[in-house]
């Protein structure tokens, strides 16, 4: 996917669409137009006075005009509602760059709001669903991708509809029964939608799946436009019942990243948060490393699986870059080259590359040599978007961020068992009991398995050992990470990571000299050309966990005895790249808010799947 170039800007300065002979917003006063056709048509900001939470959904970005409309609206108003989902899918987007020249003669108008949303916008065309926080309050999910494909992946109640696409004559598929049936689906209770046309088969495509449809005045040249709302008396949808956190306290079992960011994200919505963790020292396990590594985890076919690590990927990134303007956790967005090692490998990466389908400015093949002057006559699969994090630094920046939030962390306290007793949660420690908790996430990898609430659970151990090595060359410098099956990645001037071995079954997270020697001699077979480059300094094992399917556990798990309890755990080596967007579907599950990821990505990392 490459952003839509079949645009252009008149000599008027209006934005138009060559593809659908059309323009993205009225010639005559397009925030005017934008006013009163969604936010005047859907009672906007009164509807949402007072609300827990309150989720908008549009079909057509555009150029963001809505969208900033929305934040604008949120920022200014006293009663606004505690959490805004904006829910927004495109199938055509625009760079950047054209969104801020088309949306320049509105700056002023749109104030804060148009800098937030446009600074959050992706920098490159990624199909799919990119998660954005805009304010701690405002969350955008924006789609890339067809509009009956979206619709059908996304988990909302949505409380109001902005329907925004292009003139319906010219395109069809954005107003089909499939898209009106979809936005039933998907409607709250008393749902409202408001658009720009008053088309026939729009009126009546709306009123046959349960829409209440009225005829108001349109704006500038648009004689008429409808409003209406969800009335479908079949339905047996329940009003959603949003919690107040305040009030809850929930226990985090484990302190490595998975826990980190869950305590991070609960914290900041105002949970009252215990983090337990058993080591006299947050970060002791795999966590702990001197450098990790943030890729995706791309596929020779594209699957759910795949799509819920293209999110988890671009939402970390996000994260770690948005944390590394807080504290220093060595965020560095060299990117991965991923060496062709043989015939084989280069051919996966080129259906890698049709599967994912990503700009070129994301995923491309390339010679080597273009990056690293010494591997020549290799072809590699160069990711300019990947990046790497001190994970020490991290956990300890959002274990503190979290403190400063008010959680509390508890040391030295090795969870073995946890009762649910009257409703509520009591902790068993070596050392403590610690009761009443309303809810409890677990984040503790293998330690999980002494928890008798999730004894059927299959968690598998992965030992993993990385290399600390000094370049005998003071002046070799690696300016990407070398990945190859292991990797190579430069530390500091003169130090390197070198990873990492992969040992199913194997729980013992000694150090072993022989497992130093492995990884470099696993770099040297691959890249004869640094044979000698290296002296070993010393290394660290840790313990990886994999379910029996490979994908992670995220979200709710239903105990026998009743109970439910929440899980991130098996990450396997993907822990940094995954971590932050499963501690946001944790959130988000628990507060009834809409589901980061679409649906099957949700199923394959359900843990009741």
């Amino acid at each position: 996917m490459d952003y839509n170039k079949e645009i252009f800007i008149d000599d008027k300065g209006h934005i138009r669409s060559n593809e659908f002979e059309d323009i993205y917003f009225s010639i005559d006063n397009g925030l005017e137009e934008s006013i009163h056709n969604f936010f005047n048509g859907n009672n906007l900001p009164n509807a949402w006075s007072g609300r827990d939470n309150f989720t908008i959904a549009e079909l057509g970005f555009g150029t963001g005009m809505n969208m900033m409309l929305a934040v604008k609206n949120f920022l200014e108003d006293e009663n606004r509602p505690k959490h805004l989902d904006l829910i927004s899918i495109e199938k055509f987007p625009l760079s950047k760059d054209v969104m801020r020249k088309a949306l320049e003669p509105f700056q002023q108008d749109l104030g804060k709001a148009f800098d937030l949303v446009l600074n959050a916008y992706p920098d490159h065309a990624i199909p799919g669903f990119h998660y954005l926080e805009i304010l701690p309050d405002v969350n955008l999910l924006l789609i890339f991708d067809d509009v009956e494909e979206a619709l059908s992946k996304v988990s909302a109640n949505v409380d109001c509809w902005f329907l925004d696409g292009f003139n319906p004559a010219k395109n069809r598929s954005m107003w089909s029964e499939i898209v009106f049936q979809k936005m039933a689906d998907l409607s709250a209770p008393s749902a409202s939608f408001a658009t720009f046309t008053a088309a026939g088969f729009v009126r009546r495509g709306l009123q046959d799946v349960g829409f209440e449809c009225k005829k108001e005045e349109g704006f500038g040249r648009k004689k008429e436009r409808l409003i209406g709302f969800f009335i479908d008396e079949s339905s047996n949808k329940d009003v959603p019942v949003y919690p107040n956190s305040s009030s809850q306290k929930i226990a985090i079992i484990g302190a490595g990243i998975a826990g980190a960011t869950c305590a991070y994200e609960l914290s900041k919505a105002g949970f009252d948060i215990t983090i337990f963790e058993k080591a006299a020292d947050i970060a002791s396990g795999a966590s702990g490393n001197d450098l990790g590594l943030i890729n995706p985890k791309l596929m020779a076919v594209q699957s759910p699986k795949s799509d819920f690590y293209t999110t988890a990927y671009l939402y970390a990134l996000n994260f770690y870059k948005a944390l590394q303007d807080i504290v220093d956790i060595g965020f560095d967005q060299r990117g991965s080259l991923h060496i062709g090692t043989d015939e084989k490998k280069v051919e996966k990466f080129h259906k890698m590359i049709e599967a994912a389908n990503w700009s070129q400015s994301a995923l491309e093949i390339i010679d080597s040599s273009d990056k690293i002057n010494f591997l020549n006559n290799k072809k590699a699969l160069w990711m300019p978007l990947s990046a790497v994090i001190e994970p020490y630094k991290a956990v300890k920046a959002l274990v503190n961020l979290a403190v400063e939030n008010g959680a509390k962390l508890e040391l030295n306290q090795d969870v073995h068992d946890i009762k649910l007793e009257n409703d509520a949660y009591n902790i068993i420690t070596e050392q403590d009991d610690f009761d009443s908790f309303d809810k409890v996430i677990l984040c503790n990898a293998l330690s999980a398995k002494k928890i008798d609430l999730v004894k059927d659970l299959i968690l598998k151990p992965v030992r993993g050992q990385i290399t600390k090595a000094k370049s005998k060359d003071n002046y070799f410098k690696l300016d990407q990470n070398l990945c190859f099956g292991g990797y190579l990645s430069q530390l500091k001037e003169d130090e390197f990571i070198l990873g990492a071995t992969y040992d199913r079954g194997d729980a013992d997270d000694e150090h072993r000299a022989e497992d130093d020697l492995s990884n470099v001699d696993y770099l040297t077979r691959n890249f004869p050309e640094l044979k000698d480059k290296f002296d070993i300094q010393t290394g660290r094992a840790g313990i990886r966990v994999s379910s029996e399917d490979y994908s992670p556990y995220v979200g709710g798990y239903n105990g026998a005895d009743g109970s439910r309890i929440y899980l991130s755990l098996a990450h396997r080596s993907h822990g940094l790249t995954s971590s932050p967007i499963s501690a946001k579907i944790i959130l988000n599950s628990i507060m009834g808010y809409s589901k980061p990821i679409d649906k099957m990505a949700w199923d394959c990392i359900d843990p009741m799947r």
